[in-house]
């Protein structure tokens, strides 16, 4: 009789018993077979037995992904048990592998389906009795990358190498709020996207995936030919000047593309198209910090006879790059209370020499003079004009803002950014300077010495 009863308890029991995975790794990816070390709580087991070795299939979507043999698994009646299962999937359908792959990379959760013919050995009143073909079918929830939506830029630096060509880095944290380890993940590429549109290719070496805090140490070449005339590219480095966030992302090149979204050939097939998207914050200073005008009474004067007037100006310009900045020319506006006073329009400087301003990486310099033009004819508010460059800049400093575009080189690119700056650049008769140059570490134009 017992020899007719076990058998039905065995199938009861794999039928009611519950698999939860509490961790895994995806580990030594081979072309066609990845190693799994998986730990699981199961529970809900009436008695105490041992499930032998046994080939396990895995499906994904009803498509079978592949196989994997698996070894003792003892189970206790008195308590739930932990378990590990070390094993080699082997795959015997790539797509379905990747459509689980890409899932699991993606999604919140996924659930796969396992199923496998087991002997069950088991000792019941002091009878140890082995059952043969107890079928498992399970179908088992896996918490899911999410698509490592949480992806925070914790830096981004502008460099140039040997060779003068721009490199830009980024280094980001991502959090995988899944139980899963992915590790290797290789060398991975990305397009860096902006506005929907193509900047740059970018590389992130041995790369993994870890439950919690991954770090990513994205790096690539800005390449000429992508990034001048693009105004995507264009926009995104006005943002970043101008203390302004931008969402950018970097997507794994598509299937068809020449650059390899992984330089595992396993995952290869699984990365392309998969996106992480971030927010690059803006610098934290701005790039004008304050200007020294060159008035002279003989301005003044012709400023209330509504002349045109050219004032030479020095610039004490921040470069907050990694790399240096030439400036080579300027199409901006000057703006007092609201209104446009002036424009410095110019690719030479006030000597009349071919302008070129080079600031080093992550510093400032005053520059050489340009010509600043002055019309107080061409405004209707010809006392707001005077009242700033008389009244205020004659006897010290007034508070000035600029908006328009500037031509710069980086390396071996050029870039015309469009610029705002409220009216936070304190600016000096030259007579007064270190007014200017006392106060410029004050980010605004209200300082206490102003009095």
């Amino acid at each position: 009789m017992w020899y007719a009863i076990v058998p039905a308890i065995a199938q009861n029991m794999a039928d009611n018993a519950v698999f939860q995975f509490q961790e895994a790794w995806m580990y030594n990816p081979q072309n066609l077979s990845v190693a799994l070390n998986v730990t699981a709580q199961v529970s809900q087991v009436p008695w105490t037995a041992t499930v032998l070795p046994a080939t396990l299939h895995a499906y994904y979507q009803g498509y079978l992904i592949g196989t994997m043999q698996t070894t003792d698994i003892d189970l206790s009646a008195s308590h739930d048990t932990i378990t590990t299962i070390s094993s080699t999937l082997m795959i015997s359908n790539e797509t379905a592998f990747d459509s689980f792959a890409w899932d699991l990379l993606n999604n919140d959760q996924v659930v796969w389906h396992v199923s496998a013919s087991c002997s069950v050995q088991a000792t019941l009143m002091g009878i140890t009795m082995t059952v043969h073909d107890i079928k498992l079918r399970k179908d088992i929830t896996l918490g899911g990358c999410g698509g490592l939506r949480n992806v925070t830029i914790n830096s981004f630096t502008i460099t140039t190498d040997a060779e003068n060509r721009v490199i830009a880095s980024i280094y980001a944290t991502a959090w995988n709020p899944s139980i899963v380890n992915i590790d290797p993940l290789g060398d991975l590429s990305f397009w860096v996207m902006y506005e929907d549109t193509y900047i740059a290719t970018a590389y992130a070496y041995n790369q993994s995936v870890s439950i919690g805090e991954n770090y990513l140490n994205v790096t690539g070449q800005l390449v000429p030919s992508a990034v001048e005339n693009n105004p995507a590219f264009t926009n995104l480095i006005s943002n970043y000047l101008q203390r302004l966030p931008s969402n950018v992302s970097a997507m794994a090149p598509p299937s068809n593309s020449t650059d390899q979204a992984s330089s595992i050939p396993l995952y290869d097939g699984v990365l392309p198209g998969f996106t992480l998207y971030a927010i690059l914050e803006g610098i934290d200073d701005t790039i004008l910090n304050y200007a020294i005008m060159d008035i002279t009474p003989q301005i003044i004067t012709d400023l209330k006879l509504y002349k045109k007037v050219i004032i030479p100006t020095q610039l004490y310009i921040y470069n907050p790059l990694d790399a240096a900045i030439t400036l080579t020319s300027t199409d901006l506006y000057v703006v007092y209370e609201g209104v446009s006073l002036g424009y410095c329009k110019t690719n030479v400087t006030s000597a009349n020499q071919t302008l070129a301003i080079t600031v080093p990486p992550n510093s400032s310099i005053l520059s050489a003079a340009v010509p600043v033009t002055a019309d107080a004819g061409s405004f209707k508010d010809k006392e707001l004009l005077l009242n700033a460059f008389e009244t205020q800049l004659i006897n010290g400093y007034v508070c000035l803002g600029v908006q328009g575009t500037f031509w710069a080189t980086i390396g071996d690119i050029s870039v015309e950014p469009y610029y705002s700056q409220p009216e936070t650049i304190p600016t000096c008769n030259s007579l007064h300077r270190g007014i200017c140059i006392n106060a410029s570490k004050y980010q605004n134009c209200t300082w206490n010495n102003w009095n």
